[in-house]
């Protein structure tokens, strides 16, 4: 059967699941079956309560539960679909657990359970490798008829479903499976596919996408770091190379986080098996990972000289633009756990309009009108988002006090009129009074 008159079960029921349900689901005909182990999670989002936001997909999701096309389930026993997307979260790798531990648990299971002849394709971020050591496994298991293919996610958090609309699709085959087939599949669900001739080019292609972008905004990032130690302008340098010369594009700087750019270097060194080399993948994570511990330190020399600081973090989501409710690998989260672990005394509070205390591990106090802002020693401005510049932003950041120190990551406040508080942005070379010797 053609998956497009079909049944289609997706597999993780996070950003990348949801997002594929709702772009398979836009099509009239199309039934999806939903997946989450998480029997919690399943039963808010049979209740329209779903633990991602983007624009559109509450509404496709609720529309389509209540048509009866998707249906969600926390097990796979019994599902009669034939084509099948995995899109489960794969960690950063460590020591005691690689990212191909976690497939291959994941995968010996599905591998069980699903019927005879079926299709996979795998939307996670894998180590170089893992598609055709999931197809061995295949084998080994008696499922050498199942069609295995890795066919990335690639979209951006708050753009995804017009991103699915008209992203080309990746796809790579596992040794022995037919990448025509698998294409055919793919076009027959509106994907614009582009093949690559191994499963690995493929696999290599989706890393390359984020760790170039990690890469490119560490070295940004080390103009910054290099301008602060010195307490020189990496804006101003930065904006002087780009004018009218074509052969530099610098980005500007700032923090690098989010649950693909903040691990992705690591799934892709993984592959090296040990080998020894220079990897500039590797140096550009690390600089873009010594920021949030080079912005405590700063807060930390900025209220040495109080017994009980009060510190806000605002923006606690990994980006502020596109709009997002992710705070995984955030640098607003990492600051407030960080501080919370050394700093008992401080008094912690959060500045958001995008998350709500049910999204946070642990409840903190909010600053929400001016009178909170008024007593705030620092604030740290950890992402873009339209709230903290926005009229209202612009109010309460007013109403902080001349003795309040602003850390601004962002720029946030450059074009700001009205803040009497001391405003350093990253890279404007003013963060040296508070760096120490």
């Amino acid at each position: 059967m053609n998956s497009a008159q079909g049944s289609v079960s997706v597999i993780g029921g996070g950003f990348v699941g949801l997002t594929l349900a709702a772009h398979l689901l836009e099509k009239e005909n199309q039934i999806v079956t939903l997946v989450e182990k998480n029997s919690a999670v399943v039963d808010l989002m049979k209740n329209g309560k779903y633990l991602v936001w983007e624009p559109g997909l509450a509404e496709i999701l609720d529309k389509a539960q209540s048509d009866g096309r998707l249906s969600i389930s926390t097990t796979l026993t019994g599902l009669q679909s034939k084509t099948y997307f995995v899109c489960i979260g794969t960690p950063k790798p460590t020591n005691s657990n690689s990212t191909n531990n976690v497939m291959v648990e994941a995968l010996t299971e599905i591998f069980e359970l699903i019927p005879k002849q079926s299709t996979i394709f795998l939307r996670s971020t894998v180590a170089i490798g893992t598609t055709n050591t999931l197809k061995k496994l295949a084998t080994d298991l008696g499922r050498s008829d199942i069609s295995l293919f890795f066919a990335p996610e690639r979209t951006a958090e708050g753009v995804a479903l017009a991103e699915l609309k008209v992203l080309p699709q990746m796809l790579g085959a596992a040794e022995g499976d037919s990448l025509i087939n698998g294409e055919k599949e793919l076009a027959s669900l509106g994907f614009d596919v582009v093949t690559s001739t191994t499963a690995e080019v493929a696999e290599l292609a989706k890393l390359a996408c984020n760790t170039w972008r990690d890469v490119i905004f560490a070295y940004s990032n080390e103009l910054a770091l290099m301008g602060e130690i010195r307490g020189v302008s990496a804006l101003e340098a930065i904006s002087i190379a780009n004018h009218n010369y074509a052969r530099a594009n610098i980005p500007l700087p700032g923090p690098v986080g989010g649950p693909c750019l903040s691990k992705d270097a690591y799934i892709f060194l993984e592959a090296g098996q040990g080998k020894v080399y220079d990897s500039v993948i590797r140096s550009g994570r690390l600089i873009n990972d010594s920021i949030a511990p080079m912005l405590i330190s700063a807060i930390e020399n900025a209220v040495k000289a109080k017994a009980n600081p009060i510190l806000c973090i605002a923006g606690l989501a990994f980006k502020g633009k596109p709009k997002t409710n992710d705070i995984r690998d955030s640098l607003g989260i990492e600051v407030l756990d960080k501080v919370k672990s050394f700093h008992s005394t401080w008094q912690l509070k959060v500045w958001d309009e995008n998350i709500s205390q049910s999204e946070l591990i642990s409840p903190v106090p909010r600053c929400e009108d001016e009178s909170d802002f008024q007593k705030v020693d620092v604030l740290v401005i950890a992402n873009n988002a339209e709230f903290l510049s926005n009229p209202s932003g612009e109010k309460k950041l007013q109403a902080l006090s001349k003795s309040a120190i602003i850390f601004d990551l962002w720029g946030v406040t450059k074009d700001l009129k009205g803040i009497s508080a001391e405003i350093n942005i990253f890279g404007d070379g003013n963060w040296v009074k508070y760096l120490g010797k």
